[in-house]
Protein backbone atom coordinates (compact mmCIF):
# COMPACT_ATOMS: atom_id res chain seq x y z
CA UNK A 1 0.00 0.00 0.00
CA UNK A 2 1.52 3.45 -0.98
CA UNK A 3 1.74 6.30 1.22
CA UNK A 4 1.59 9.94 0.95
CA UNK A 5 3.16 12.60 2.96
CA UNK A 6 1.09 15.15 4.33
CA UNK A 7 1.86 18.52 5.96
CA UNK A 8 -0.88 18.73 8.79
CA UNK A 9 -1.31 22.32 10.25
CA UNK A 10 -1.37 23.42 13.95
CA UNK A 11 1.43 21.54 15.33
CA UNK A 12 2.13 22.69 18.85
CA UNK A 13 5.44 22.37 20.55
CA UNK A 14 6.55 23.15 24.23
CA UNK A 15 9.67 25.36 24.43
CA UNK A 16 11.76 25.62 27.52
CA UNK A 17 10.62 28.72 28.71
CA UNK A 18 7.54 26.87 29.24
CA UNK A 19 5.52 28.71 26.22
CA UNK A 20 3.87 27.30 23.34
CA UNK A 21 4.59 28.09 19.96
CA UNK A 22 3.46 27.22 16.52
CA UNK A 23 5.12 24.85 14.31
CA UNK A 24 6.06 25.86 10.84
CA UNK A 25 4.43 22.51 9.91
CA UNK A 26 4.15 18.81 10.77
CA UNK A 27 5.15 15.73 8.06
CA UNK A 28 3.76 12.89 8.91
CA UNK A 29 2.96 9.66 6.66
CA UNK A 30 -0.22 8.45 6.72
CA UNK A 31 -2.35 5.85 4.53
CA UNK A 32 -4.32 6.34 1.35
CA UNK A 33 -8.21 6.77 0.71
CA UNK A 34 -9.19 3.33 1.66
CA UNK A 35 -7.80 3.29 4.95
CA UNK A 36 -10.41 3.26 7.59
CA UNK A 37 -12.15 6.44 9.00
CA UNK A 38 -10.19 6.54 12.17
CA UNK A 39 -6.96 6.49 10.70
CA UNK A 40 -5.17 9.79 9.30
CA UNK A 41 -6.08 9.64 5.88
CA UNK A 42 -9.06 12.61 6.00
CA UNK A 43 -6.14 15.20 7.51
CA UNK A 44 -6.18 18.26 5.18
CA UNK A 45 -3.10 19.56 2.72
CA UNK A 46 -0.90 22.29 4.15
CA UNK A 47 0.71 24.80 2.13
CA UNK A 48 3.79 25.15 2.94
CA UNK A 49 4.53 28.74 2.42
CA UNK A 50 1.86 29.62 4.95
CA UNK A 51 2.46 31.88 7.86
CA UNK A 52 1.54 32.87 11.05
CA UNK A 53 0.38 36.46 11.82
CA UNK A 54 0.73 38.20 15.33
CA UNK A 55 -2.50 38.69 17.39
CA UNK A 56 -1.65 42.09 17.58
CA UNK A 57 -2.49 42.70 13.54
CA UNK A 58 -5.85 42.00 14.64
CA UNK A 59 -7.11 45.59 15.14
CA UNK A 60 -5.24 46.91 11.87
CA UNK A 61 -6.67 44.03 9.27
CA UNK A 62 -9.98 44.19 7.42
CA UNK A 63 -12.12 41.62 7.50
CA UNK A 64 -14.87 41.71 4.70
CA UNK A 65 -18.01 40.52 5.08
CA UNK A 66 -21.05 39.22 3.42
CA UNK A 67 -24.56 38.29 3.88
CA UNK A 68 -26.05 34.70 3.00
CA UNK A 69 -29.01 33.40 3.15
CA UNK A 70 -28.60 30.59 4.95
CA UNK A 71 -29.58 28.34 8.06
CA UNK A 72 -27.64 28.34 11.23
CA UNK A 73 -26.15 24.18 10.52
CA UNK A 74 -24.88 26.21 7.22
CA UNK A 75 -23.37 29.04 9.25
CA UNK A 76 -21.76 27.29 11.57
CA UNK A 77 -20.69 24.68 8.69
CA UNK A 78 -19.34 27.70 6.72
CA UNK A 79 -16.91 29.00 9.78
CA UNK A 80 -15.53 25.61 10.62
CA UNK A 81 -14.69 24.91 6.82
CA UNK A 82 -12.33 27.71 6.99
CA UNK A 83 -10.85 27.91 10.42
CA UNK A 84 -10.42 23.93 11.06
CA UNK A 85 -7.59 21.67 9.49
CA UNK A 86 -10.81 19.00 9.35
CA UNK A 87 -14.51 18.75 9.56
CA UNK A 88 -15.96 15.96 10.98
CA UNK A 89 -19.84 15.31 10.51
CA UNK A 90 -21.58 12.43 12.08
CA UNK A 91 -25.41 12.97 10.74
CA UNK A 92 -28.02 11.10 12.68
CA UNK A 93 -29.88 9.76 9.25
CA UNK A 94 -28.01 9.02 6.13
CA UNK A 95 -30.11 11.98 4.08
CA UNK A 96 -28.95 13.43 1.13
CA UNK A 97 -27.75 17.34 2.16
CA UNK A 98 -29.19 20.48 0.72
CA UNK A 99 -27.59 22.70 -2.18
CA UNK A 100 -26.71 25.22 -0.04
CA UNK A 101 -24.80 22.51 2.09
CA UNK A 102 -22.88 20.81 -0.39
CA UNK A 103 -21.77 24.28 -2.01
CA UNK A 104 -20.24 24.89 1.49
CA UNK A 105 -18.64 21.67 2.02
CA UNK A 106 -17.08 22.10 -1.75
CA UNK A 107 -15.34 25.66 -0.99
CA UNK A 108 -14.77 24.92 2.41
CA UNK A 109 -10.49 24.59 3.21
CA UNK A 110 -10.83 22.05 4.89
CA UNK A 111 -11.38 18.31 4.39
CA UNK A 112 -15.13 18.06 5.36
CA UNK A 113 -15.42 13.74 6.56
CA UNK A 114 -18.90 12.48 7.09
CA UNK A 115 -18.41 9.42 9.40
CA UNK A 116 -21.00 7.20 10.62
CA UNK A 117 -22.17 7.51 14.36
CA UNK A 118 -21.09 4.17 16.39
CA UNK A 119 -19.14 3.59 19.76
CA UNK A 120 -15.41 4.79 19.39
CA UNK A 121 -16.47 7.65 16.44
CA UNK A 122 -14.23 10.02 17.91
CA UNK A 123 -11.79 8.49 17.53
CA UNK A 124 -11.61 9.95 14.22
CA UNK A 125 -10.80 13.25 16.16
CA UNK A 126 -8.45 12.10 18.76
CA UNK A 127 -6.22 10.93 15.61
CA UNK A 128 -6.49 14.45 13.79
CA UNK A 129 -5.63 16.08 17.48
CA UNK A 130 -2.91 13.46 17.98
CA UNK A 131 -0.69 14.95 15.05
CA UNK A 132 -1.24 18.33 15.71
CA UNK A 133 -4.54 19.34 13.08
CA UNK A 134 -7.44 21.22 14.45
CA UNK A 135 -10.64 19.86 14.08
CA UNK A 136 -13.80 20.39 14.55
CA UNK A 137 -17.12 18.01 14.80
CA UNK A 138 -20.62 18.43 13.68
CA UNK A 139 -22.90 16.07 15.99
CA UNK A 140 -26.54 15.81 16.77
CA UNK A 141 -27.13 15.88 20.71
CA UNK A 142 -28.92 12.55 20.48
CA UNK A 143 -25.67 10.40 19.88
CA UNK A 144 -23.61 12.72 22.74
CA UNK A 145 -23.68 9.62 25.49
CA UNK A 146 -21.15 8.00 22.78
CA UNK A 147 -19.27 11.27 22.81
CA UNK A 148 -18.69 11.18 26.33
CA UNK A 149 -15.91 9.02 26.72
CA UNK A 150 -13.76 10.92 24.38
CA UNK A 151 -15.35 14.01 25.58
CA UNK A 152 -14.07 14.04 29.14
CA UNK A 153 -10.42 12.66 27.67
CA UNK A 154 -10.05 15.27 25.06
CA UNK A 155 -11.36 18.07 27.72
CA UNK A 156 -8.28 16.67 30.37
CA UNK A 157 -5.62 16.94 27.35
CA UNK A 158 -6.52 20.09 25.69
CA UNK A 159 -4.06 21.78 27.27
CA UNK A 160 -1.67 19.57 25.23
CA UNK A 161 -3.26 19.26 21.94
CA UNK A 162 -4.18 21.13 18.98
CA UNK A 163 -7.52 23.23 19.34
CA UNK A 164 -10.52 21.24 19.36
CA UNK A 165 -14.79 22.36 18.97
CA UNK A 166 -17.75 20.37 18.82
CA UNK A 167 -20.76 22.08 17.33
CA UNK A 168 -23.80 20.09 19.06
CA UNK A 169 -27.14 20.72 17.48
CA UNK A 170 -29.15 19.80 20.35
CA UNK A 171 -32.78 18.05 19.19
CA UNK A 172 -34.85 15.66 20.91
CA UNK A 173 -37.57 13.57 19.42
CA UNK A 174 -41.34 14.01 20.86
CA UNK A 175 -44.15 11.64 21.93
CA UNK A 176 -45.60 12.80 18.27
CA UNK A 177 -42.56 12.19 16.61
CA UNK A 178 -42.29 16.14 16.15
CA UNK A 179 -38.63 17.47 16.23
CA UNK A 180 -38.26 19.65 19.44
CA UNK A 181 -35.10 21.28 20.76
CA UNK A 182 -33.95 20.26 24.41
CA UNK A 183 -30.67 20.91 26.24
CA UNK A 184 -30.46 17.92 28.60
CA UNK A 185 -28.00 15.87 27.17
CA UNK A 186 -25.63 18.54 27.93
CA UNK A 187 -26.08 18.04 31.26
CA UNK A 188 -23.73 14.77 31.32
CA UNK A 189 -21.08 17.46 30.71
CA UNK A 190 -20.94 19.41 33.40
CA UNK A 191 -17.77 17.56 35.37
CA UNK A 192 -16.00 17.50 32.16
CA UNK A 193 -14.27 20.29 32.21
CA UNK A 194 -15.54 21.90 28.62
CA UNK A 195 -16.63 25.21 28.10
CA UNK A 196 -20.13 25.17 26.97
CA UNK A 197 -20.84 28.06 24.45
CA UNK A 198 -24.45 28.72 23.31
CA UNK A 199 -25.97 30.15 20.26
CA UNK A 200 -29.70 31.56 20.46
CA UNK A 201 -30.30 32.50 16.31
CA UNK A 202 -28.35 31.92 13.19
CA UNK A 203 -26.49 35.07 13.13
CA UNK A 204 -25.47 34.05 16.75
CA UNK A 205 -24.37 30.36 15.40
CA UNK A 206 -21.86 32.37 12.95
CA UNK A 207 -20.50 34.58 15.30
CA UNK A 208 -19.96 32.57 18.06
CA UNK A 209 -18.27 29.57 16.18
CA UNK A 210 -15.91 31.99 15.25
CA UNK A 211 -15.65 33.37 19.25
CA UNK A 212 -15.50 29.52 20.18
CA UNK A 213 -12.89 28.41 17.35
CA UNK A 214 -10.66 31.25 18.23
CA UNK A 215 -11.06 30.41 22.07
CA UNK A 216 -10.17 27.48 21.79
CA UNK A 217 -7.10 28.17 20.12
CA UNK A 218 -5.95 30.92 22.42
CA UNK A 219 -7.45 29.03 25.85
CA UNK A 220 -6.08 25.18 25.30
CA UNK A 221 -9.62 24.20 26.27
CA UNK A 222 -12.45 22.29 24.40
CA UNK A 223 -15.16 24.07 23.15
CA UNK A 224 -18.54 23.35 22.80
CA UNK A 225 -20.91 24.83 20.99
CA UNK A 226 -23.98 24.23 21.39
CA UNK A 227 -27.69 25.33 19.31
CA UNK A 228 -31.06 24.62 19.01
CA UNK A 229 -31.42 21.69 16.44
CA UNK A 230 -34.53 21.97 15.85
CA UNK A 231 -35.58 25.83 14.73
CA UNK A 232 -31.86 27.63 14.76
CA UNK A 233 -29.75 25.01 13.02
CA UNK A 234 -32.54 24.68 9.98
CA UNK A 235 -34.75 27.70 9.73
CA UNK A 236 -33.18 30.11 7.06
CA UNK A 237 -32.41 33.72 7.87
CA UNK A 238 -30.31 36.66 6.38
CA UNK A 239 -27.02 36.11 7.94
CA UNK A 240 -23.70 38.40 7.75
CA UNK A 241 -20.86 36.35 7.69
CA UNK A 242 -17.25 36.70 7.32
CA UNK A 243 -15.96 35.86 3.41
CA UNK A 244 -13.87 33.13 2.95
CA UNK A 245 -10.47 35.33 2.88
CA UNK A 246 -11.58 36.85 6.10
CA UNK A 247 -11.97 33.39 7.83
CA UNK A 248 -8.34 31.91 6.58
CA UNK A 249 -6.87 35.56 7.70
CA UNK A 250 -8.41 35.29 10.94
CA UNK A 251 -6.87 31.73 11.27
CA UNK A 252 -3.46 32.52 10.20
CA UNK A 253 -3.49 34.65 13.40
CA UNK A 254 -1.41 33.04 16.35
CA UNK A 255 -2.39 33.61 19.51
CA UNK A 256 -0.59 33.54 22.87
CA UNK A 257 -2.06 31.92 25.79
CA UNK A 258 -3.53 35.17 28.30
CA UNK A 259 -2.29 35.75 31.47
CA UNK A 260 -5.79 35.85 33.50
CA UNK A 261 -6.88 33.00 35.30
CA UNK A 262 -10.07 32.93 35.35
CA UNK A 263 -11.63 31.12 31.92
CA UNK A 264 -14.72 33.41 31.70
CA UNK A 265 -13.13 36.51 32.00
CA UNK A 266 -10.42 35.44 28.86
CA UNK A 267 -13.74 33.83 26.98
CA UNK A 268 -14.93 37.30 27.63
CA UNK A 269 -11.70 38.88 26.59
CA UNK A 270 -11.81 36.76 22.71
CA UNK A 271 -15.64 38.57 22.45
CA UNK A 272 -14.44 42.02 23.20
CA UNK A 273 -11.29 41.50 20.71
CA UNK A 274 -13.51 40.09 17.76
CA UNK A 275 -15.51 42.82 18.03
CA UNK A 276 -13.66 44.14 15.28
CA UNK A 277 -14.24 41.62 13.21
CA UNK A 278 -17.63 40.96 13.69
CA UNK A 279 -18.81 44.25 14.31
CA UNK A 280 -21.19 42.91 17.06
CA UNK A 281 -20.64 43.06 20.56
CA UNK A 282 -21.38 40.02 22.88
CA UNK A 283 -21.72 39.30 26.47
CA UNK A 284 -20.86 35.96 28.49
CA UNK A 285 -23.93 37.59 30.60
CA UNK A 286 -25.78 39.80 28.42
CA UNK A 287 -28.58 42.11 30.83
CA UNK A 288 -31.56 43.54 28.74
CA UNK A 289 -34.49 45.59 30.60
CA UNK A 290 -35.28 48.29 33.31
CA UNK A 291 -31.84 49.09 35.42
CA UNK A 292 -33.94 48.83 38.78
CA UNK A 293 -35.84 45.74 37.40
CA UNK A 294 -37.06 43.51 40.50
CA UNK A 295 -38.18 40.13 37.94
CA UNK A 296 -35.64 38.87 36.72
CA UNK A 297 -35.38 36.21 33.59
CA UNK A 298 -32.35 34.23 33.36
CA UNK A 299 -32.38 32.16 29.98
CA UNK A 300 -30.20 29.86 27.98
CA UNK A 301 -30.89 29.44 24.73
CA UNK A 302 -33.41 30.58 20.92
CA UNK A 303 -36.22 32.11 23.80
CA UNK A 304 -34.41 34.97 24.61
CA UNK A 305 -34.72 36.91 21.54
CA UNK A 306 -38.61 36.74 22.65
CA UNK A 307 -38.04 37.74 26.48
CA UNK A 308 -36.51 40.54 25.26
CA UNK A 309 -39.01 41.57 23.08
CA UNK A 310 -41.81 40.92 26.08
CA UNK A 311 -39.30 42.43 28.69
CA UNK A 312 -39.15 45.68 26.48
CA UNK A 313 -43.27 45.88 26.15
CA UNK A 314 -43.63 45.56 29.36
CA UNK A 315 -40.80 47.63 30.81
CA UNK A 316 -42.94 50.39 28.61
CA UNK A 317 -45.81 49.89 30.58
CA UNK A 318 -43.70 50.84 33.29
CA UNK A 319 -42.80 47.38 34.62
CA UNK A 320 -39.79 46.58 36.45
CA UNK A 321 -38.44 43.90 34.80
CA UNK A 322 -35.66 42.26 32.90
CA UNK A 323 -33.60 39.66 30.81
CA UNK A 324 -30.28 37.74 31.62
CA UNK A 325 -28.80 36.10 28.65
CA UNK A 326 -26.23 33.34 29.69
CA UNK A 327 -24.46 32.13 26.07
CA UNK A 328 -21.03 30.81 28.28
CA UNK A 329 -23.10 28.19 30.35
CA UNK A 330 -20.18 26.10 31.78
CA UNK A 331 -18.47 27.30 33.34
CA UNK A 332 -20.11 29.77 35.45
CA UNK A 333 -18.52 32.86 36.97
CA UNK A 334 -20.42 34.73 39.83
CA UNK A 335 -18.17 37.97 39.28
CA UNK A 336 -19.44 38.66 35.82
CA UNK A 337 -22.66 37.47 36.59
CA UNK A 338 -22.79 39.99 39.02
CA UNK A 339 -21.80 43.00 36.59
CA UNK A 340 -25.09 41.86 34.73
CA UNK A 341 -27.69 41.30 37.24
CA UNK A 342 -29.00 44.91 38.58
CA UNK A 343 -28.99 44.77 42.52
CA UNK A 344 -32.36 45.45 43.41
CA UNK A 345 -33.75 41.70 41.97
CA UNK A 346 -36.33 40.47 44.43
CA UNK A 347 -37.58 37.27 41.62
CA UNK A 348 -35.37 35.24 39.69
CA UNK A 349 -36.65 33.01 37.28
CA UNK A 350 -33.79 30.15 35.70
CA UNK A 351 -35.66 29.64 32.35
CA UNK A 352 -34.12 26.25 30.65
CA UNK A 353 -34.58 24.14 27.74
CA UNK A 354 -35.03 20.95 29.41
CA UNK A 355 -37.98 18.38 29.63
CA UNK A 356 -39.88 18.46 33.27
CA UNK A 357 -38.92 15.25 34.14
CA UNK A 358 -35.14 16.09 33.87
CA UNK A 359 -35.49 18.33 36.70
CA UNK A 360 -37.38 15.39 38.91
CA UNK A 361 -33.65 14.11 40.76
CA UNK A 362 -31.58 17.41 40.32
CA UNK A 363 -31.98 21.17 39.59
CA UNK A 364 -31.18 22.62 36.51
CA UNK A 365 -27.43 23.90 35.98
CA UNK A 366 -28.76 27.55 36.13
CA UNK A 367 -30.83 27.31 39.22
CA UNK A 368 -27.88 25.49 40.96
CA UNK A 369 -25.26 28.40 39.80
CA UNK A 370 -27.84 31.10 40.69
CA UNK A 371 -28.37 29.89 44.35
CA UNK A 372 -24.79 29.52 44.73
CA UNK A 373 -24.39 32.96 43.72
CA UNK A 374 -27.05 34.71 45.47
CA UNK A 375 -24.91 33.01 49.27
CA UNK A 376 -21.68 34.06 47.53
CA UNK A 377 -19.95 37.50 48.83
CA UNK A 378 -20.19 38.78 45.06
CA UNK A 379 -23.96 39.32 45.44
CA UNK A 380 -24.46 42.53 47.20
CA UNK A 381 -28.45 43.62 47.21
CA UNK A 382 -30.44 46.70 47.97
CA UNK A 383 -32.44 44.46 50.47
CA UNK A 384 -31.04 41.78 52.82
CA UNK A 385 -32.89 39.32 51.95
CA UNK A 386 -31.54 36.90 48.80
CA UNK A 387 -34.01 36.66 46.01
CA UNK A 388 -36.50 33.90 45.24
CA UNK A 389 -35.13 31.27 42.54
CA UNK A 390 -37.60 29.91 40.60
CA UNK A 391 -37.22 27.38 37.87
CA UNK A 392 -38.58 27.56 34.68
CA UNK A 393 -38.65 25.23 31.43
CA UNK A 394 -39.34 25.43 27.82
CA UNK A 395 -39.00 23.14 24.93
CA UNK A 396 -37.57 19.44 25.99
CA UNK A 397 -39.82 16.20 24.54
CA UNK A 398 -43.27 16.98 25.70
CA UNK A 399 -43.46 20.74 24.80
CA UNK A 400 -43.48 22.73 21.67
CA UNK A 401 -40.44 23.96 20.86
CA UNK A 402 -41.01 27.58 19.89
CA UNK A 403 -41.14 30.05 22.52
CA UNK A 404 -43.31 33.03 21.45
CA UNK A 405 -43.13 36.77 23.21
CA UNK A 406 -47.12 35.85 24.59
CA UNK A 407 -45.49 32.96 26.37
CA UNK A 408 -42.81 35.59 27.36
CA UNK A 409 -45.04 37.60 28.61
Amino acid sequence: MSTTSYQIEDGFVSTSAGTSVLKAALAVDVLDESASDTSTASLVHTPLHKLRAGRSELSGRVFPRADRFCSGADAVLHVAGHVSSNVFEYPLLPTADSAQTQETKRNARARVVSLEIRPGAADAVRGALAVGASSAALIPSQTLPMFLPSLFQLAQNAATSAPAVFHVACEAIRRDMAVASSYEPLYALQHSGALLLNSASPQECHDLAVVAHVAAQRLHKLLVHFYDGARVARELAKVETLTEESLETLAAIHSTAPQTGDVVEQVQSVMDELFHVLQRQYRVYEYFGAEDAEYVVVVVGEAAAALKQAAAYEQMLGAKVGVVQVRLLLPWSHKLFALALPASVKRVVALENVAPSALTFQRGLLTQNLQVFFQSTYWQPVVESAPVVVTGVYGGVFRNSTFSVGMGR
